[in-house]
């Protein structure tokens, strides 16, 4: 893959990425696909068990059906001069069965000279590889670093946006405001009823005390109402709508056996979220070799399954890219920030992450090495007992992809994965002190 390929995939992301299409009139068809495979060796330190990766990406068995294998469709029409409608249609493998969604579906309207006005449901530009993540021919990796990309579940919005793009020399400039919002999925947070439990634990010790101090005099009625809201806000988003708010005021012996409790969600299993009031930026600058970009949006939350309503959250990033002589660069910061409470330490802690990504081109292949790291965000969660929502860990991959003609390409990634201690990061359960994250794909354009 040249360097003038891979900028034109991400400046011709609205048009697509195929090198041909059918045309009908102004309707025009593309399309990807992604073929992949992946297996882990990762097993619990304690107990030799196999432990999962990425709630479904990989496990001790090789997996042809992840939601790594995809398939997309995108349609174009031009009605007019100036107005063109596009329509993604996207299916996935693993957990999301290839049921097919409208990943984009909205009308450009232009309104002057690189002025262009969208509406309808869009990409959200949050990161380097955004409006063409799901395409995987159009980077160099087997899958972005999930450290990153992990970090955001908003993909796209409904709403609208205004582009405006500028040529200065050898410099295009690219502004973009973004508002909106939609319904969202996100896998389940701390899936282990063991966690549940001990968490539910805490709270009672917190509620213990808390009762102490309002007796003890050394709180008023106004600050004890407020806490105990905290707490039993904070349990009822741990266990969700199907038990009782008061949950955490029973002995631990009746509480770990409630059938809420012992009938908890497995891993892979989804929850539902909303965001609205998002309004967001992104600014880029490229030429025929380097992209830089900086993007910032900020949303309000509600996930009826946590018991979160109408809670903050802000998500901005950094990334470059560079493709010159051979020599292949990407690197990405993103730093996750959300309103200081119990249950969004639950959904969505503050979290930082980045990843460096350095490959040199040999003809047709590209060998490259990837340095990722998930850390924990500006603030810590309201109590220390759920400091293990916030992921953290490193992870160092070394991959291969080959050109197979000027459309297909075959990838294999290696990764090895460390949790920090006591953290599984990005595992389906703790334990883990490291593990291996294996890959192969085939990625195709028509």
């Amino acid at each position: 893959m040249k360097q003038s390929r891979i900028l034109s995939l991400s400046a011709l992301a609205l048009a697509m990425f195929g090198p041909s299409a059918f045309a009908l009139d102004t309707i025009t068809i593309n399309g990807f696909l992604t073929a992949a495979a992946t297996y882990t060796d990762s097993k619990d330190a304690a107990t030799d068990a196999p432990v999962g990766y990425g709630q479904g990406l990989a496990d001790d068995e090789f997996n042809t059906d992840t939601r790594d294998t995809r398939l997309g469709i995108q349609i174009a029409a031009d009605i007019n001069d100036r107005i063109s409608l596009t329509a993604q249609l996207l299916a996935k493998g693993g957990e999301e069965q290839f049921n097919t969604y409208a990943d984009w579906a909205y009308a450009s309207i232009n309104l002057d000279e690189g002025i262009d006005l969208r509406i309808g449901k869009v990409k959200v530009p949050q990161f380097l590889v955004s409006d063409y993540q799901e395409v995987g021919y159009a980077y160099p990796w087997l899958r972005p670093p999930m450290e990153v990309y992990s970090t955001n579940p908003i993909t796209s919005l409904s709403g609208v946006d205004l582009l405006f793009f500028q040529q200065m020399g050898d410099v295009g400039l690219t502004f973009q405001l973004y508002a909106g919002g939609g319904n969202h999925t996100t896998f389940v947070p701390a899936p282990s009823v063991a966690f549940t439990r001990a968490t539910l634990s805490t709270l009672q010790s917190n509620k213990q005390q808390l009762d102490a101090a309002l007796a003890g005099g050394f709180i008023n009625q106004a600050t004890f109402d407020a806490q105990n809201a905290q707490l039993a806000a904070a349990a009822q988003g741990l266990i969700g709508t199907a038990c009782s708010q008061n949950l955490y005021l029973m002995d631990y012996e009746d509480m770990a056996n409630q059938p809420c409790i012992t009938a908890l969600p497995v891993v892979g299993d989804k929850a539902t979220f909303s965001t609205n009031k998002m309004v967001g930026f992104n600014l880029s600058l490229s030429n025929d070799y380097a992209t830089f970009r900086i993007g910032y949006f900020t949303t309000r939350v509600d996930a009826p399954g946590f018991g979160m309503y109408d809670k903050y959250g802000s998500f901005g990033g950094v990334g470059f890219s560079l493709d010159w002589n051979d020599i292949v660069i990407l690197s990405e910061y993103i730093a996750r920030d959300t309103e200081r409470d119990m249950v969004m330490d639950m959904a969505f802690p503050d979290q930082n992450a980045g990843y460096l990504t350095l490959g040199y081109r040999f003809g047709d292949f590209l060998p490259y090495i990837t340095h990722s790291r998930l850390m924990k965000g500006k603030d810590e969660p309201v109590m220390a007992a759920m400091s293990s929502v916030v992921l953290e860990q490193t992870s160092n991959s070394i991959g291969m992809r080959y050109e197979v003609g000027p459309a297909a390409a075959i990838k294999f990634e290696a990764t090895r994965i460390t949790p920090e201690e006591g953290n599984h990061g990005l595992y389906d359960y703790a334990g883990v002190e490291s593990g291996n994250l294996y890959g192969i794909s085939l990625d195709l354009i028509f």
